[in-house]
């Protein structure tokens, strides 16, 4: 990824923190679990864990793909929220890539989800993360 990619990036998660109040952090994932960018405020080790996270729930969601009827088990979409109201949302972001971005009690889940498919729209190309061929 070039620099100018991870500054744009880096660009588009702060903004999408920063236009729905309520939204704490966001960070673009790779599908094999690595931190692509994420928002400020977000340290790295937190990015990094998240990332981690975010592939293993793929790969979760692979094995229950059969449940839901749905023959190629990507994940697309998937929102967990917490007792206190906090919660994530984790989207499929271009070919190999997760956006994923979490929110306050009380924050309304509707506003970021869309704020995070403008996100995704807006940055195109820049956000497709080339899949890479495995050893």
């Amino acid at each position: 990824m070039t620099t100018a990619q991870s500054n744009e990036q880096d660009w588009i998660l702060n903004d999408l923190v920063d236009r729905v109040p309520g939204t704490l952090r966001a960070v673009l994932v790779s599908y094999d679990g690595l931190p692509l960018a994420w928002s400020d405020g977000t340290h790295r080790d937190m990015a990094e864990r998240t990332a981690a996270a975010i592939s293993g729930q793929q790969a979760l969601s692979r094995q229950r793909a059969d449940f839901a009827g749905s023959p190629d088990g990507e994940l697309e979409l998937n929102l967990a929220q917490y007792r206190d109201g906090a919660f994530d949302i984790t989207m499929g972001a271009g070919q190999g890539a997760y956006l994923t971005a979490s929110g306050r009690p009380g924050t309304a889940v509707e506003s970021v989800s869309y704020a995070m498919q403008q996100a995704v729209a807006r940055l195109g190309e820049v956000m497709s993360v080339p899949a890479r061929k495995r050893p």
